[in-house]
């Protein structure tokens, strides 16, 4: 399970914690809890992509 910064400070609230979340958010990037982002999946259209014909003369389509 991915927490990240908001996801903490809601669970902080809810023990009783009186921080605000500028305060949890530099304290979970100071301990090095901060996760790299996820990279977006690709298309999978890409992969069936045809490949563009050559034009033989001008103004062809």
């Amino acid at each position: 399970m991915r927490y990240g910064c908001q996801r903490l400070f809601t669970l902080l609230r809810r023990e009783g914690w009186p921080d605000n979340h500028k305060r949890a958010h530099r304290l979970y990037f100071l301990e090095g809890l901060h996760l790299p982002s996820k990279r977006p999946k690709r298309s999978r259209a890409a992969a069936h992509r045809l490949e563009r014909v050559k034009l033989q003369r001008p103004y062809q389509s």
